[in-house]
């Protein structure tokens, strides 16, 4: 091991808690998809490093969750008018073109991977006093028979 991987920060030093997650996230969603049809995806009023720095006085749980809720909201009313024809349509994210379909799948691949890090956070918090939000462990067979049943008739 070389002296440089010894000063090297460990994982858990360059992770991100939930909360800076939920402000980047809430952040990338507001510039990414405000006017995402007629305007670049990086806007100019974002600061990207500072979703990345937790201010106490700013970004306590109920504005960090008005923010989450504005974001996702941002991104409903940006596909509400959607027509097939506009899924052909560019766009451009930091000034790199995309289809309208690029973009979707850049970004929602995008949240998907931080909402795996939001859960695994509150795993490795509750430890033993998590729930699973899909089928539990020991569990697949039992839920299949349920789901057939349900949906036979």
């Amino acid at each position: 091991m070389s002296d440089s991987d010894r000063s090297a920060p460990s994982a858990g030093a360059l992770s991100n808690s939930i909360a800076l997650v939920v402000k980047h996230i809430a952040g990338n969603a507001r510039s990414r998809w405000k006017n995402f049809m007629t305007e670049d995806g990086e806007k100019p009023t974002r600061h990207r490093d500072t979703e990345f720095e937790l201010d106490p006085a700013a970004d306590s749980r109920p504005a960090l969750m008005a923010a989450w809720e504005a974001g996702w909201r941002t991104l409903d009313e940006a596909l509400a008018p959607l027509t097939p024809d506009d899924l052909a349509r560019t766009v451009t994210i930091r000034r790199e073109p995309h289809t309208v379909v690029q973009a979707l799948t850049r970004q929602l691949t995008h949240y998907a991977g931080h909402v795996g890090q939001i859960v695994l956070l509150c795993k490795l918090e509750r430890g033993a006093q998590w729930r699973t939000l899909s089928v539990p462990r020991g569990q697949s067979e039992r839920f299949n028979l349920q789901m057939e049943q349900r949906h036979r008739a």
